[in-house]
């Protein structure tokens, strides 16, 4: 493969449109842009761009209008920038900007028109309106497609039909991380142009591939790297859903990409997706991965190439350059922990003296060549500090070897890198100082786990005023997007200054890290529920109720999973905003308590739907059932479907019953399902419940045509266990008041299953001492006041499961009219505790089903098998 020299380039032939015309003719039904629902041909694309080029030249905007597009769906944001692009200026909006932000853009550009979806309000419509600017209305021909159409506005006397292109703007990008009138990149057709072909060059990209866009298309990377040159290649782009959700079967199998593009962010979220669901993406077809922003961590690295066996490929670029350089696919230019080779002749590694540095000596890295933007917008002063002749001055500290190969290092300035995302300090303090308690602030960079670094931010208080830490982070909220707002705002009573008075943010930042405040260990159920979720997300153990999610490893991707999870622990919605407010334990434990009326229901009803209702009692009392909401999934999408959730306010010393817990339900499951028969269902614990549900339901006059049983004990259905329950319940000829009889009562079934499981083998050889143990401590505890029940500290038994292990042994099953279905997994085929047989003494029919997993892993990971089995006999 050669590359075409970027001399060879003529304005004419430089244009966006022409370009994706030429594919249209050549290969008309290709995909262009995809996503899971709709393909989009070059034929259609180019039959959009040339309807929109001509409403906009008949309406009066020619090729140096400025338009802006405030859009938020990445598909229908694609084809728009697209066709603007093609015949005036696109001006992607950010739609996560604030309002104040998004009319200070809007001042500061002063489009020729602001595009946007009709029938949607936004910030970008509302100033739109009040500055009296043109708006273009962008119309869906049908709902859900990627086929639409433009509401164009007449602002003048018609132009000539023809092609924006050459070294007239496509597109103008807001940088990130920096005020909206500060760096706005103009780039232009021959920019674009001559970038995509480059990386075509090195990635090898041709017709049959597809780029799955990941990145924000209103930024760079994303409107350069991972839409436009795609297209300009004559592949296509591909778009998921929801970016915040990653779907590996979509993203990977169904979508079908060939390579993808992100920062060390998206690539660790989704190696964590790949490691958790291996089996998700196996038929991929990626050839490559790209990773920009900023390094990717080595075993990041390693497990994105060890999982989807093709290779890493670290880009360097900015907005103002497109791709400075990349490594290439083999046999090309190739050098791990390099950012590759950049094309001959552009980069230099200049010394603080206007000289070029030596190999491997660090200095500032300039760039040169048909990629490079002409200037910013509207900021000569800028554009003249920053572009020394045909040199652009990067501000990155970088390298290049023997062998031509470049490195970074750093910035020339303080630039704090969250994620990819630039922030720069001085706006924050800008922000911060407004606030009229604030005396001194200095924003800093701290290591992050995850997104590389966080925000901090250090404060003094004028003399006399008061703030919380809280209350400054409201602050900035109201004028900053969410990822500019620091995570830490520490208040001192001095900022630490040199001799000239600069303020030394390396000083803060070492007073940072040494910080050792003592941990908080949660100290109620609902702080250790959320404490478990973040352990498990964060991968670490001893977080304080105290800590910070995002300091301590978090980043948007898991907050927002751990919102998910916190909401189907305690069934209630959590809103957004709960982490910017409370992104501590204690602080969102506080959030969940005042919003708990709905986490205390009984029962809930996930799946509203027809037919005869599924009444499941999930018996999860530790997680309040998160499984059982995939399982109310796939049983039957559209049938209605209950879910009995176990009393919560337990611990080691409540009484607690199977015939209680079930009169708590039946008057809500009578109200629930006014006539007709019942079924039921149970895991665990839930099973017995739901067996006796069934008997009492039987009582009142009610049919129960089916109960299943998914890992249920049977043991007291065999009658040696129903005559001991007998004897130890005649326990009073001991006397009433006589504690032995008590606890014999009380704990004498518990201490019997335990010596069973023994004796058959039950328990796992590998834990028989301990079980044994555990045995004898219960046996011990019938017999001494002093003799407590002793659980080994290692195993983190829930202080509710000795209530339920109580309740369930003290419970003998009726005999009922209904059928019943016995589910047990691989795992419990061949114990005897869980056997099928025994029902058969308690039912007139008894059914039987295996499932793969363990106790478990049945009712999670293996969660679609046992839906298929229960699904098979409801009625």
């Amino acid at each position: 493969m050669t590359a075409r020299n970027d001399s060879d380039r003529q304005d004419a032939t430089a244009s966006i449109g022409a370009a994706i015309r030429r594919h249209a003719e050549a290969y008309p039904h290709r995909p262009a842009i995809v996503s899971t629902d709709v393909e989009y041909s070059y034929k259609l694309l180019f039959e959009r761009i040339e309807e929109t080029g001509i409403k906009l030249r008949r309406c009066g905007f020619d090729r140096k209008a400025r338009i802006v597009v405030a859009l938020s769906d990445s598909q229908q944001t694609a084809v728009t920038i697209v066709a603007i692009s093609s015949f005036a200026i696109s001006l992607p909006l950010d739609p996560t900007l604030t309002r104040h932000e998004a009319e200070k853009y809007l001042a500061f550009v002063e489009p020729s028109g602001v595009l946007i979806r009709k029938g949607e309000d936004s910030f970008a419509l509302q100033v739109a309106k009040e500055r009296g600017l043109p708006v273009i209305e962008l119309v869906d021909d049908r709902k859900g497609g990627l086929i639409i159409d433009f509401v164009v506005p007449e602002i003048g006397p018609p132009v000539p039909f023809d092609y924006a292109g050459g070294s007239t703007a496509a597109f103008i990008m807001r940088t990130s991380g920096t005020t909206s009138d500060a760096k706005l990149v103009p780039y232009s057709h021959l920019n674009m142009l001559t970038a995509a072909e480059r990386l075509q060059f090195c990635y090898e990209l041709g017709p049959s591939d597809r780029c799955l866009s990941v990145t924000p298309i209103w930024y760079a990377h994303g409107l350069q790297f991972t839409l436009f040159t795609p297209l300009l290649s004559g592949g296509s782009v591909a778009f998921p859903s929801d970016l915040h959700k990653i779907e590996l079967a979509t993203w990977f199998c169904r979508l079908k990409p060939t390579w993808y593009s992100a920062g060390p962010t998206m690539h660790l979220a989704v190696l964590e997706q790949v490691q958790a669901h291996p089996e998700e993406a196996r038929l991929h077809s990626l050839r490559c991965i790209v990773s920009a922003g900023s390094l990717l961590p080595p075993n990041t690295q390693e497990g994105l190439e060890m999982y989807f066996g093709a290779p890493i490929l670290d880009h360097y670029g900015m907005s103002e350059t497109s791709a400075i350089s990349t490594n290439s696919l083999r046999p090309g230019a190739f050098k791990p922990g390099t950012c590759g080779k950049p094309w001959p002749d552009t980069v230099k590694i200049a010394d603080g003296s206007g000289g070029i540095c030596a190999p491997g000596v660090w200095g500032e890295i300039l760039i040169t060549g048909p990629t490079v933007t002409s200037g910013y917008f509207k900021a000569p002063q800028l554009t003249a500090e920053r572009f020394a002749g045909p040199w652009f001055r990067t501000g990155d500290v970088g390298s290049l070897d023997d062998d031509g190969f470049i490195s970074l290092h750093g910035r020339t300035d303080d630039l704090i890198n969250r994620g990819g995302e630039k922030i720069a300090p001085a706006q924050v303090e800008a922000a911060m100082l407004l606030h009229p308690a604030v005396r001194e602030s200095a924003v800093y960079g701290l290591p992050h786990p995850r997104l590389g670094e966080t925000v901090a931010m250090a404060v003094t208080l004028k003399s006399g005023c008061t703030a919380k830490p809280a209350e400054l982070r409201d602050f900035l909220k109201a004028s900053l997007p969410a990822f500019k707002v620091p995570r830490r705002i520490n208040l001192l009573n001095e900022l630490p200054k040199g001799n000239t008075g600069k303020i030394l943010k390396g000083s803060l930042q070492e007073l940072a890290r040494n910080k050792n405040e003592p941990m908080v260990k949660p100290r109620t159920a609902l702080e250790r529920e959320i404490s478990e979720v973040w352990k498990r997300l964060l991968k670490m153990d001893g977080i304080g109720i105290d800590d910070d999610f995002f300091d301590s490893g978090g980043d948007s991707l898991l907050s927002e999973q751990m919102l998910v999870e916190i909401e189907s622990i305690f069934q209630q919605a959590v809103p957004p905003s709960a982490l910017g407010e409370a992104y501590t334990i204690r602080g969102l434990a506080s959030i969940v308590h005042e919003k708990r009326g709905l986490a205390d229901e009984l029962v809930t009803k996930p799946i509203d739907g027809a037919g005869t209702p599924f009444f499941f009692c999930h018996g999860d009392y530790g997680t309040r059932g998160i499984y059982a909401i995939a399982l109310s999934e796939l049983i039957e999408p559209q049938r209605n479907f209950y879910l009995l959730h176990p009393p919560r306010d337990v611990d080691e010393n409540t009484v607690l019953t199977i015939e209680g817990m079930a009169n708590l339900y039946v008057p809500i499951l009578l109200e629930e399902h006014v006539e007709g028969p019942f079924q039921l269902g149970g895991y665990c614990n839930g099973g017995l419940v739901a067996v006796e549900i069934a008997k009492q339901l039987t009582a009142q006059g009610r049919k129960v045509d089916l109960v299943v049983l998914v890992e249920s004990m049977s043991l007291n259905c065999r009658w040696p266990f129903r005559f001991a329950k007998n004897l130890i319940s005649n326990a009073q000829r001991f006397g009433r008041s006589s504690r032995i009889s008590q606890r014999l009562r009380r704990g004498g079934m518990l201490a019997l299953w335990d010596l069973y499981r023994i004796v058959t083998g039950a328990y796992d050889p590998s834990t028989y001492a301990w079980s044994a143990r555990i045995a004898w401590s219960r046996l011990g505890d019938l017999l001494s006041s002093e003799h407590k029940l002793r659980v080994k500290a290692e195993l983190e038994v829930d202080r509710r499961t000795p209530a339920y292990l109580r309740a369930m042994a003290n419970y003998i099953p009726p005999v009922l009219e209904s059928e019943i279905l016995v589910i047990v997994s691989e795992g419990s085929r061949h114990d005897p505790c869980m056997s099928a047989d025994p029902w058969n003494s308690r039912a007139r029919v008894v059914k039987r089903a295996c499932v793969p997993g363990n106790h478990a892993s049945c009712i999670t990971t293996e969660v679609g098998a046992l839906a298929r089995a229960i699904r098979g006999s409801l009625r």
